[in-house]
This record gives C-alpha cells, structure tokens and sequence, in this order.
C-alpha cells in the first residue's frame, strides 16, 4: 500500500494521494501495522513540506514513533521534510542542522532524494567545508548510478557553480535537465527549472523567461504555494506580469527575518555590518538580499530607501501568501504537465 502512496508523492499526483490517504490511514491503523502506519504518514507530510503546511509538532511525534518501531526510512523521510521547510521558509542554518545527517546515510533512499537539497542547504547557510564534501562524495550519496540521480548531481553542481560565478553553471542544469527522468518528477523539474532560469536572470538573459514560466506552472498544478511565489518573484524582476499578481510589491509577505535585512539594507549598512548585527554571514544577508529584492519589487539595493518611505504601517499582519490567488494550470485530464514544446 504505502509503495503505491510513494509512487504517487514522487510523481506528483498529489490531489490523488489525499484523497486515499483517510481512508487508508484508518485501515492501517485498524489492522495495527503500525510501520506501514507510519511509512505513509511521513510521506504526507513530505507534501506538506513542499505546499507550506508543514506541522513541526507533528513531526516531532512522527519521528520519534518511526525511530521507536525501527523505520530509519521513515524517520529521514521526516528529517527531509523538516529540512525542505526550514529551506522554503529562509532558514538555511536550521535547514542544514536537520539535513546534514542524511549525509552519511549512503543507502537510504530519502537521502538520495534529499542531495540537491542538501547542497543548496549547505550552500545557503555558507557551510563551505560541508558543500566540498557533498560534492566529492556525491556520486556515493546518490548511487546507484541512474538517470534521475546523476541528474541530481548535476542540478547540485549547478547550484554550486552559480553561486561561485563559474562559468559553466547554465551548461550544468542543462545536463540535468536533459535526463529522461526529470519530466517524470515534477517536483524536482519545476526547481530544477525555477535554479535554471534565476541564474539566466542573474545573468540578465532573456531566456529565462522560458523556464521561469514552466517552472510556475508546475509549482502551480502541484499546489506548491512557496515554490510559485518564488517563480513569480523571478519573473516580475525580470518585468513579467503574471496572471494574479498584485500591481503592488508584497512587502508584507516578507518574514520579519528577511523584512529587518531589507530594513537595515535600507538604512545603509553594509552586509557585513548587518552579519555581525544579526549574527549571519556576509553572503548570507547577500542571498537573503538577492532574493527578497524580486520579492518586494526593487532591482539594487539603491531603490531600497524608496521601498520604505511610504511603509510605515507596512509591516502589519500579513503573512504568506495563500493558495487562493493561484490559478493552477492543469490539463484537462489533471495529469502532470509535461516539458512545454
């Protein structure tokens, strides 16, 4: 039962998935198989993760059931999810504390499916050492050797190139786009396609319109919420409306982590003034800069003072944004959306 829940979750079809997952929930607890129990249920919140509705309490009960009845599986099944959260949610330090020990679990399979984010977790929290190490060992983490891990590989090298400005970054995702198993997985196509066209943009290239609007529809019809905003986020940096999109920058939306950066941005310290302010790394505050700036509607870090000037009651309650203003754009036979052509 719980192999076809993953086969579901891996290929997207969510809506499908929810809509057994009561019902056989309610079965397995019946007949008391517990481990099975479990298994689906850390592959309910590893959606969860990924739409932005994920409950740490409830991890934290799951996990400690899972570790009780011996599904180490299970329990990195949990530890990516929570890692994923604390990645989608700007807290790549908290990411890394809780991904960095699927590192050395070689066999599992969730920390095959965790490598890219492993990385880019490491990546964000400025953990230098541990991003060399991933890489020189990656071919291990993530074998056996197959399409859809070697292009994990890739879409990891990618990361690092991007953010070290090397030269081969593009040709790197384009490797990993072209496994014949990324359109099968499209949740790791849409980021890889979301990493793809924000480097293209960084690059101040038109083509990363292309993967930017693919990468948005995917999030869309897999009801990833934080995962759309931030495709729309790419695309209006680069002066593209989307359908939906408020006219004005969603300053609110911002967490109050990210919004007190902008704030002290604004005022004129530099990030290494605000590193040691925050207790953050320089490249740190650089990342949280980069990309909050598409978020909030400026280019440079000059236009922030004209961002606040009108803002004084504009750090109020609003929060995340929510599934309604998405407009999912689903084929008519609700399977996942193919590479556009």
């Amino acid at each position: 039962m719980t192999a076809d829940h993953g086969a579901l979750v891996a290929s997207g079809q969510w809506r499908e998935f929810r809509a057994r997952f009561r019902a056989d929930e309610e079965a397995l607890r019946t007949a008391r198989r517990w481990p099975e129990l479990v298994r689906l249920q850390a592959l309910e919140m590893s959606i969860a993760a990924r739409c932005g509705a994920f409950d740490h309490q409830r991890y934290d009960e799951l996990r400690w059931q899972a570790l009780t009845l011996g599904e180490q599986e299970s329990a990195d099944t949990l530890d990516h999810a929570a890692g994923l959260s604390h990645l989608t949610a700007g807290n790549p330090a908290e990411a890394w504390r809780v991904l960095r020990s699927l590192a050395t679990v070689a066999a599992s399979r969730a920390a095959r499916r965790a490598y890219v984010d492993l990385v880019q977790a490491a990546l964000a929290a400025d953990e230098t050492r541990a991003v060399r190490w991933l890489l020189a060992a990656g071919p291990r983490l993530v074998s056996p050797a197959a399409p859809m891990t070697t292009a994990r590989l890739w879409h990891a090298r990618g990361l690092c190139a991007a953010q070290s400005g090397a030269d081969d970054a593009a040709a790197l995702f384009e490797r990993a786009l072209g496994s014949p198993e990324m359109a099968c997985r499209p949740m790791e196509h849409a980021r890889l396609l979301l990493d793809y066209g924000r480097l293209l943009r960084a690059q101040r290239r038109d083509e990363a319109r292309a993967p930017l609007r693919e990468a948005l529809t995917r999030f869309e019809w897999l009801t990833a919420t934080p995962w759309a905003a931030q495709a729309r986020a790419e695309l209006r940096a680069l002066g593209v409306r989307v359908p939906g999109e408020p006219a004005q920058p969603a300053i609110e939306a911002l967490s109050p982590h990210k919004l007190r950066i902008l704030r002290l941005a604004a005022e004129g310290l530099s990030n290494r003034d605000i590193g040691e302010r925050l207790s953050i790394s320089p490249r740190t505050v650089g990342s949280h800069l980069y990309r909050s700036y598409p978020l909030v509607g400026v280019r440079c870090r000059g236009e922030l003072g004209r961002l606040f000037a009108g803002t004084a009651t504009g750090d109020g309650a609003g929060g995340a944004t929510g599934s309604g203003g998405l407009t999912a754009a689903r084929p008519h036979n609700g399977r996942y959306p193919g590479p556009s052509v």
